[in-house]
């Protein structure tokens, strides 16, 4: 304001805050409730917010043991958006909690919200071949164990291998590509037991 010859010239500035609105972050029930190593993990995830018209927008992360996935939200009913993704390899656990964390706008807060899901260890078969059989004497013979899981198609098994020769366990050995390998040093003449036995993982059964 200008003064007069009475008043003193003079000024007030006051600070008004606009916050974004609070939102409230939802997970589906997980279904089914319980699945194996390797198997697809749908979820789907309701934001609201705390006023309307409107609805949230942005995305969702969701992770569980270490694996992530990001949905991306869709207005559904004002002031609720939904959204959905899916979780692969998550690794097994008796229960691995499933976090869905709204990362917020400009307009909308953020907001958490957890559930938990059974990732049971996958079953495993193990078949043995070998490179030349029956073998000449002196002929290098190679013992090729190979470990897959059906109900974990597409995810390649991890572990060791021990091969036992007429009774005489091997040092373990590795998988690489399903596959482990043994090539004793020398065979004797006659008839030879061999078996190789997968070792149970954290994601894998025996």
């Amino acid at each position: 304001t200008t003064g007069d010859s009475n008043y003193s010239a003079g000024a007030q500035t006051a600070t008004h805050e606009v916050a974004v609105a609070a939102t409230t972050t939802a997970i589906a029930p997980i279904d089914p409730a319980s699945v194996v190593y390797g198997t697809a993990i749908p979820v789907s995830v309701t934001v609201t917010g705390a006023t309307s018209p409107g609805s949230p927008t942005g995305t969702v992360t969701v992770t569980a043991g270490g694996q992530s996935c990001t949905a991306t939200l869709t207005a559904a009913t004002s002031p609720t958006s939904t959204g959905s993704c899916t979780l692969t390899t998550v690794p097994s656990g008796n229960s691995q909690t499933v976090t869905a964390t709204y990362n917020g706008s400009l307009v909308y807060g953020g907001s958490i919200a957890t559930d938990t899901v059974t990732v049971t260890a996958a079953t495993t078969a193990t078949a043995l071949s070998s490179s030349v059989n029956p073998a000449p004497v002196g002929t290098a013979v190679t013992f090729i164990a190979t470990v897959t899981s059906p109900s974990a198609a597409g995810h390649p098994t991890t572990g060791s291998v021990t091969f036992t020769l007429d009774g005489t366990a091997q040092p373990p050995v590795a998988l690489s590509g399903n596959t482990a390998t043994f090539s004793p040093t020398s065979l004797t003449v006659g008839d030879h037991t061999l078996t190789a036995a997968y070792g149970a993982t954290t994601n894998y059964q025996a």
